[in-house]
């Protein structure tokens, strides 16, 4: 005989987990093990250092940093010598920390506080850290590098004094940002394994990113440079010379990430600004598309239209084409070369992108491009890759913000809208975009247009921009029609006419944002007679007008609820074969903005009814759905309660004897759904039922639940199980000492059956009975019946003696049938 143990290992509930703080601290260890060796000789240098270690959350660390040095007694050289290591030591931390560090921010606040004093010590200070770092970068690894062009695109970040810091040093900048991006280039070229391609690719980004912040700056006082000494070529024109050479050869490498090419575009235009003609001619005849694109987005993201729009027509046609005009063929071009693929595709987006920003300064040249862009706009709303997808979004917004007397944008795109299919994202996306620049009565012609919009919603998958869409038109025409009948004849009859068909998620939200519109959609509604509308969109207007608290200025009016619809129709609902009308109704009573919400005499009854005709549900989904609403009318019921208790009693008298008397038929209904042979869908929502209400002990209850143990289902067993021990004084006849002999007598014979129902009813027979507390005289007869609980019986320091002595007895029982 083969035997089954089935062990069931339980423990308490982790203890829900503390949400971590926003701010990292950070660890400064090992930049105050270096700083040591520079102070060691300053009063009040290393206790300064060793408080700073010993504070290891960041406000601590921002308060010693605030501080400073702690000087009583000293001469004013030391002063000043002690105010030099101080202002050291803040910025060595900071060139020493990572851009996204806290700590960082903090250190700058306090440097920016005292720049006021202290502004040449402070600027000093910072370009002399700067140069060591650049001369220990000399011939080492990348790793080096990278920290240190870190350190220095720091300086650029939202921090003026380091920006002017950087201006002392600037020889030796570009010589760092030169000879280290010529690493760069050189190790690229000969190859690089995985290991270093990604630290590599890092290194080269930062040192361009930093060279871009350089030039930027040398421009703000290039032209004074120039008027002092026009014939002297400077060490900064010798290195732009370079880092042109260096960007132009980068730009063509394949192994550099995107961004970083595009990058090393903007830096070829910056180091090239008098001879970006030139550049352009040579990038015009270039093999490497990339490489192109990089350029043409450095070219529009530093040069103006007017700047743009000088005669470049480098193929001697007969058709002379400005510089922008030859760009623009160009990109297009390439992306009708490579239309799949998608490097390629995603930088023909960001350029566009970048020349639809150039134009907003100056449209003119849009009615070159117009019809292009708007076709390629098109197409790539439908693309695969949401990123290209984003930025076609910002390019159509951009094409429309272009419109002027001179090129009609609007006319344009509202030409393509009609000819654009409905189930495509950029219909939308254009609807969207003229909203509120062109009236909705030239978006859409009539009730033609929006029977197709509807059409579309209908369907089972839609997406939430075609919904927006629907959405927004819907509201922009409300307030722009004077006749608000007729934006109901084109709006809402036709949503009503599809909810009626198919109540889809889609149409359900266009319906809740056209109440919130329009709060006298209901009474529209309500006005309809039956053949125009089903009651089921009757109930579903009025579910989303009162989650939206639009009913609660309403009152009950005799036999209407809340004065607008007859109770009578809100029984029939209740009696509906369809399932979802049913959940509906109940929807409606039960569900409310504020769940401290009181019933009244008449939707407590009409609750009651409900429960009597729909208890049993056979749609699993229904069933859920089911149990989910009348949980929500149990916890509604008990906190609206709490509410009348509160209140005079001559006001809530009455209204709490209606409470009362539905929980109790509440109770005694779900007990009495419990008969034996109930199907599983009745048995389930009525011990849910059971489990949230506070249901006091009765022999029926009791005998009701034990019956359930007995159920096919595990899940009913379970139910019944939690409810049985949970509730207090239910198992005290289960508890009387001939009970406890018989159950566990029957349970311990089922357990060894061959029929699995009947085993997983004795284990949760006896586990219901191990739950229980046993009297003395219980245990004594249990000793009496099974001599292996005897021992148990003489001591009184054993707690669970209920367990140990179901245990025992079913191990006995089991090494008897081994035995066997």
């Amino acid at each position: 005989m083969s035997v089954t143990l089935s062990l069931r290992v339980t423990c308490d509930k982790r203890k829900p987990g503390v949400k971590p703080s926003t701010v990292k601290d950070e660890n400064i260890t090992d930049i105050i093990a270096g700083l040591r060796l520079l102070i060691q000789d300053v009063t009040g240098g290393i206790e300064y250092l060793d408080d700073l270690q010993k504070a290891v959350d960041l406000k601590s660390q921002l308060e010693i940093l605030r501080k400073g040095f702690s000087v009583v007694n000293v001469v004013q050289e030391e002063k000043e010598k002690v105010t030099q290591c101080y202002y050291t030591i803040l910025v060595e931390i900071l060139l020493s920390l990572e851009l996204k560090s806290p700590l960082r921010s903090g250190i700058i606040r306090i440097l920016k506080d005292d720049s006021n004093k202290e502004l040449d010590i402070i600027q000093h200070i910072i370009s002399k850290v700067l140069k060591s770092k650049y001369c220990t970068s000399n011939n080492s690894s990348i790793s080096v590098v990278l920290k240190v062009a870190n350190a220095l695109c720091g300086c650029f970040d939202n921090f003026l004094l380091g920006v002017k810091s950087v201006g002392l040093c600037e020889n030796e900048t570009y010589t760092f940002i030169t000879d280290n991006l010529a690493i760069c280039r050189d190790i690229l070229r000969t190859g690089v394994n995985l290991a270093q391609d990604t630290e590599l690719c890092q290194c080269t980004h930062t040192l361009v990113r930093a060279a871009i912040h350089m030039c930027n700056v040398g421009k703000s006082t290039s032209d004074s440079q120039s008027q002092a000494s026009n014939d002297t070529v400077t060490t900064s024109d010798r290195s732009q010379s370079q880092l042109h050479e260096l960007a132009l050869q980068l730009v063509d490498c394949n192994l550099l990430p995107l961004d970083t090419r595009t990058n090393c575009g903007l830096l070829v235009v910056a180091t090239g600004r008098h001879r970006w003609l030139e550049n352009l001619k040579v990038q015009l005849s270039s093999e490497d598309d990339i490489a192109q694109l990089c350029v043409f987005s450095g070219l529009l993201g530093s040069l103006s239209v007017k700047e743009l729009s000088v005669p470049a027509d480098f193929c001697s046609t007969s058709s002379q084409k400005t510089a922008l005009e030859l760009i623009f063929d160009s990109i297009m071009d390439i992306h009708n070369r490579n239309p799949l693929q998608p490097t390629v595709t995603l930088s023909v987006a960001r350029v566009l992108v970048s020349l639809s920003r150039v134009l907003l300064s100056d449209s003119r040249p849009l009615h070159y491009m117009l019809p292009r862009l708007l076709l390629y706009t098109w197409e790539h709303l439908e693309h695969v890759m949401d990123s290209v997808k984003h930025l076609a979004v910002i390019l159509l917004q951009n094409i429309a913000k272009l419109h002027s007397p001179e090129v009609d944008v609007y006319g344009a795109i509202l030409s393509a809208i009609r000819s654009l299919p409905m189930w495509g994202r950029a219909k939308y996306t254009a609807l969207s975009t003229l909203l509120g620049k062109v009236p909705v009565s030239s978006l859409v012609n009539g009730a033609e247009d929006i029977s197709c919009l509807y059409q579309h919603l209908n369907q089972e998958v839609t997406s939430s921009h075609a919904v927006n869409a629907f959405q927004d038109l819907m509201k922009h025409h409300y307030f722009e029609i004077k006749d608000k009948e007729e934006w109901k004849e084109l709006w809402v009859r036709p949503l009503l006419f599809y909810l009626d068909r198919n109540p889809s998620v889609p149409l359900q939200q266009v319906l809740t944002k056209a109440i919130t519109v329009c709060p006298g959609i209901v009474n529209f509604v309500l006005s309809l007679p039956e053949s125009e509308v089903r009651l089921g969109t009757v109930l579903l207007c009025l579910r989303h007008a009162h989650k939206q608290g639009l009913l609660e200025t309403a009152t009950e009016d005799g036999d209407k609820w809340r004065g607008l619809v007859d109770y009578s129709i809100l029984r029939t609902a209740i009696k509906e074969p369809d399932e979802q009308i049913c959940l509906s109704c109940l929807s409606l009573i039960v569900e409310a903005p504020k769940t401290s919400k009181t019933f009244t005499p008449s939707e407590l009854k009409l609750i009651m009814e409900y429960v009597t005709q729909n208890l049993n549900m056979e749609s699993p989904a229904a069933r859920q759905r089911n149990i989910a609403l009348l949980n929500k009318f149990v916890n509604r019921l008990s906190e609206s309660r709490q509410v009348l208790e509160r209140l005079p009693r001559v006001q809530s008298d009455q209204l709490l004897q209606a409470y009362n008397e539905c929980q109790v038929w509440l109770e005694r209904s779900c007990v009495v759904s419990l008969f034996p042979g109930a199907s599983y869908g009745r048995r389930v929502t009525a011990l849910q039922l059971l489990t949230v209400l506070t249901v006091p002990p009765s022999p029926s209850l009791a005998a009701s639940l034990l019956a359930c143990l007995a159920d096919s289902y595990e899940e009913v067993k379970e139910m019944a199980m939690r409810l049985l021990t949970s509730t207090p004084g239910l198992l005290d006849d289960l508890v009387a000492p001939e009970s406890v002999v018989s159950v566990l007598e029957r349970s311990v014979e089922q357990a060894g059956g061959v029929k699995p129902p009947e085993t997983q009813t004795a284990a949760y027979l006896l586990a219901t009975l191990s739950q229980a507390t046993w009297s003395p005289e219980t245990l004594a007869a249990v000793a009496d019946k099974y001599s292996c609980c005897t021992p148990l019986a003489s001591h009184t320091d054993i707690e669970h003696k209920s367990v140990l002595c179901c245990l025992l007895v079913v191990v006995e029982r089991l090494t008897q049938q081994l035995s066997v």
